[in-house]
């Protein structure tokens, strides 16, 4: 049994939060009766990270499809769906695309993308920006859709000055919204022979796929000799194989996961990881590139890029007290 705490406000420090079993954990009956209509088949869901943990910028949690319902889903969000038992059917309303996913296999959905989904089927999901929330109420877990508030107070666009005719070519690329990769499980990143660092990762949805809004993939460390890690980004781990060691440096607290456990980290959060260990990894905003070049492998680090960055200076303070003011 789940025991539901309202929040009552206020803010904290960034920590760690850590959840044992994640991957196996039951799920909640939900009343979807408040949603969008795609919602409204018979899902069971619960949310590990939700909108409180990562301040309105993801949730992640797990899914589970009880029947063979086909519905649509329109997406005004990003979203990742990591299958972990059953079988998820999608169709592509665009390119009328049918795929067939099976545990291990990833769909990751872009905004603007719609699709018809079916299946009996237990997933790990991921979505950015939230686009739903759950309360607790006397009839149990009610969820509401965070995007269409009732009576909300909306400033009207204005209209075009006028409208051209388009039937001529504009001659312009029509990016897919929708990338599935299947066995995402049992990838074993390839570590570059001339680095000497004991990380590696492959990004299977990477910055182009998101339109730089995330990456996620696969990420292998193997030594006892921890990386410490100044987090300006979310991040959410499951580890997959081996033991993954995760250290709080301003609290000392040590958190130590083993296959099907999941690590948020969120910005501001300093600590080590260590461990031999391969972990499913999602980070946003985006921390690193990787290219190809005549050397192998290279990493582009997006918070520190290397070609003198022009940066405007901030303007010193008008005073310095010495106590707070009244």
């Amino acid at each position: 049994m789940v025991n539901f705490k309202p929040f009552s406000g206020g803010t904290k420090r960034p920590e760690t939060k850590f959840i044992k079993g994640a991957a196996s954990i039951k799920t909640v009956d939900s009343n979807t009766e408040g949603l969008h209509s795609s919602m409204q088949s018979k899902w069971r869901q619960i949310d590990l990270v939700n909108s409180i943990d990562s301040n309105l910028v993801l949730v992640c949690g797990i899914a589970e499809h009880t029947v063979a319902d086909v519905y649509e889903c329109h997406f005004w969000y990003n979203q990742l769906a990591l299958i972990l038992d059953g079988e998820m059917i999608i169709q592509d309303m665009d390119t009328l695309e049918v795929f067939n996913a099976h545990k291990g296999d990833l769909y990751y959905w872009a905004p603007g993308h719609k699709h018809r989904h079916g299946g009996i089927f237990r997933a790990l999901f991921i979505k950015t920006p939230v686009p739903t929330r759950w309360i607790s109420t006397p009839n149990g877990k009610l969820g509401f859709d965070v995007l269409h508030l009732e009576n909300e107070l909306i400033y009207e666009a204005s209209p075009p000055d006028k409208i051209l005719d388009i039937g001529r070519d504009m001659n312009i690329t029509t990016r897919k919204l929708m990338k599935f990769v299947r066995g995402v499980l049992d990838i074993k990143p390839k570590r570059d022979t001339g680095s000497i660092s004991a990380l590696s990762q492959v990004d299977v949805i990477n910055a182009e796929d998101t339109n730089l809004n995330l990456v996620a993939g696969v990420a292998e460390y193997d030594s006892d000799t921890p990386l410490e890690c100044d987090h300006r980004w979310h991040q959410v781990a499951m580890v997959i194989e081996g033991e993954a060691v995760s250290e709080d440096i301003e609290t000392g607290k040590i958190y130590i996961g083993h296959k099907g456990d999941l690590f948020y980290w969120p910005p501001g959060l300093r600590h080590r990881t260590h461990g031999h260990f391969r972990a499913y990894n999602m980070q946003t905003p985006i921390r690193r590139r990787w290219v190809s070049t005549p050397n192998g492998q290279s990493m582009v680090d997006m918070f520190q890029l290397d070609d003198n960055e022009m940066i405007y200076p901030s303007s010193p303070p008008d005073e310095v007290l010495k106590d707070l003011m009244s």
